[in-house]
């Protein structure tokens, strides 16, 4: 999700966008509303149905065509996006939805995936200053963690 990203001090927030593929129905998930038009043409993305603070959540996406490098495995870019919208929740809601930007994001690959399967994210907050949030999140095929991630948010407007 890009709340974090995609409203500048002062504005509205932006209107949802499609993805060019129709969300699935995922057992405990809704489809997220990306404001984003790269998050959108890579989705749908996922969000958990259960209630929650929003500071430790659980993000999914199922593999597609899309998303796969020339040997038909995960594409760490696309790992990489997912890693950035969700963990970019997370500040935004850590922040009361202030507006952030990336300052930086760290990723470690243990694994992959393939067309079809379903990649599961855990998301944290892990710390938060007035203008610095810093998140992390670990990403699973089914039990196989195959990515870890961390980053720092700055919030705008704050010093």
């Amino acid at each position: 999700m890009t709340e974090a990203r995609d409203t500048q001090k002062g504005e509205q927030q932006k209107p949802a966008i499609p993805s060019p593929r129709p969300p699935e129905a995922l057992d405990g998930f809704t489809a997220m509303e990306l404001r984003d038009p790269f998050e959108a043409f890579v989705g749908p993305l996922y969000t958990e149905t259960a209630e929650n603070d929003g500071l430790e959540r659980l993000e999914a996406f199922r593999v597609d065509d899309r998303h796969v490098d020339a040997d038909g495995k995960l594409h760490p870019g696309m790992l990489m996006t997912f890693a950035d919208a969700v963990v970019g929740s997370t500040a935004w809601n850590a922040t009361g939805h202030k507006p952030c930007v990336t300052l930086s994001m760290q990723t470690s690959y243990t694994g992959t995936a393939k067309v079809g399967d379903l990649v599961t994210a855990r998301t944290r907050l892990t710390r938060k200053t007035r203008a610095i949030v810093f998140c992390a999140a670990d990403f699973f095929v089914d039990d196989e963690l195959i990515c870890q991630a961390t980053s720092l948010w700055k919030v705008l407007g704050e010093h």
